[in-house]
């Protein structure tokens, strides 16, 4: 077990890599809580893989649907037994990952029993799949009722061609009705695999204690293959620049979303990613007065929301609002976009919030465990110097970053009534 420091922050992690390949972070804190989180590195991005020596194609929405099956098993029920031994136990699923969670402050190592056995014992068959479907159906229609959700939803499906990034995370309705039992376990046996899952467990724990225990507990457990995922050639281009969706609402929403090509790039993920952050902040933050600017335009009748995620070689930035004209509203949006006059002043604000959000929110187990998860997920490992890189971000990078992006593939997305 090897022990390293989160620089900075005064906390200490605990790495081990068990026999099976499930790599394992234990981050010591003595508060009176134990956070402990799987994490199964599937999630609605992938819907070809190679199982049994042939590639397959499932249905999107399966990483979701899969998720809500890994709660029932014949004859028990997982939330009764995190609730009888004082845990709160939960789960959700994400573009990238399918999350197991959950957070106690006694009866940790029955917790942690409970947490293995949801993932490590499928229990699938037609009769509860079909039920799961009706319910399902049911997240779905108060997702296509929200008109906020569509217009965000059509304009990231507007955007890709291949990526399976480009459908909702929940499926869809037609799809959802696709997945059988068949379906559900090739996914499990391919995905749910220890060489393919990592834990974090955070809080008053002994990290000896914690590695013998999940020796014992995976000692007739064996290292399988990493899975095969499909790889796709997409295109820098956008699918369909505008669609209009007809709902029963009284104002129109806009998301207009930006393909941002990153596949020329040379620098670190952690790194690239900051600097897309600092061109966000400080050009749509009360940091430019942007704020002020959309308060003032009675053609934007809501905040306007931006969002920001990577996805292959691409950045995927959306903005959305409620609108009178979007004409309006896009004209606001790329004339923030043409002029990114970030100052050193600017900068050491957002560096020093950044910095403080770290030492804040790692006072707080639960906190913590979002931090260490969010980092393995998105660059494979621990940022342990996550500090100092963010000290290190300087404005001529900046300035350098920003010139070489391309904004001009785009999709916009309107819900108005009709």
């Amino acid at each position: 077990m090897e022990k390293k420091e989160f620089k900075g922050l005064n906390l200490n992690i605990y790495e081990e890599t068990l026999a099976n390949g499930l790599r394992v972070f234990i981050c010591p804190m003595k508060r009176h809580k134990i956070d402990a989180r799987m994490t199964v590195h599937f999630g609605a991005d992938v819907l070809e893989f190679m199982y049994q020596g042939k590639m397959k194609k499932v249905s999107p929405g399966i990483a979701h649907f899969l998720e809500h099956k890994m709660f029932e098993k014949e004859n028990l029920n997982i939330s009764e037994l995190y609730e009888k031994n004082g845990a709160l136990g939960n789960a959700y699923t994400d573009d990238h990952v399918t999350v197991y969670y959950f957070e106690s402050p006694d009866n940790f190592y029955e917790n942690l029993k409970t947490l293995l056995k949801c993932v490590h014992e499928p229990y699938f068959t037609s009769e509860n799949i079909t039920k799961e479907i009706g319910i399902i159906e049911q997240e779905l229609k108060a997702t296509l009722s929200d008109a906020d959700t569509l217009a965000y939803n059509k304009a990231k499906y507007n955007s890709y061609k291949y990526l399976p990034y480009k459908y909702p995370i929940i499926g869809t309705e037609e799809s959802i009705k696709q997945i059988t039992k068949d379906d559900l376990y090739s996914v499990y046996n391919t995905f749910y695999v220890p060489v393919n899952m990592h834990l974090i467990i955070t809080g008053n724990v002994n990290p000896q204690e914690v590695i013998k225990f999940l020796n014992d507990y995976y000692k007739n457990s064996f290292k399988k293959a990493m899975p095969v995922i499909k790889k796709y050639n997409e295109p820098k281009e956008v699918v369909l620049e505008k669609e209009i969706i007809s709902q029963n609402i009284n104002n129109k929403m806009c998301c207009l979303n930006y393909k941002i090509d990153l596949s020329n790039f040379n620098l670190s993920p952690f790194i690239l990613q900051r600097y897309l952050n600092v061109l966000l902040l400080n050009n749509f933050s009360s940091l430019s007065g942007f704020t002020d600017l959309i308060f003032q335009n009675k053609n934007i009748l809501s905040p306007v929301y931006w969002f920001m995620d990577i996805e292959s070689d691409f950045a995927n930035i959306s903005f959305s609002a409620e609108v009178n004209d979007e004409n309006v509203f896009l004209d606001i949006i790329e004339k923030q976009l043409q002029n990114f006059d970030i100052t050193e002043k600017k900068l050491e604000l957002i560096k020093k919030n950044w910095i403080s959000q770290y030492l804040i929110n790692t006072e707080k187990v639960v906190l913590t465990s979002e931090i260490i998860n969010e980092q393995i997920i998105k660059y494979g490992n621990i940022v342990y110097d996550s500090i100092d890189k963010i000290k290190s971000l300087n404005k001529d990078l900046a300035l350098e970053v920003y010139k070489n992006l391309d904004f001009s593939n785009k999709s916009l997305a309107i819900v108005q009534k009709g």
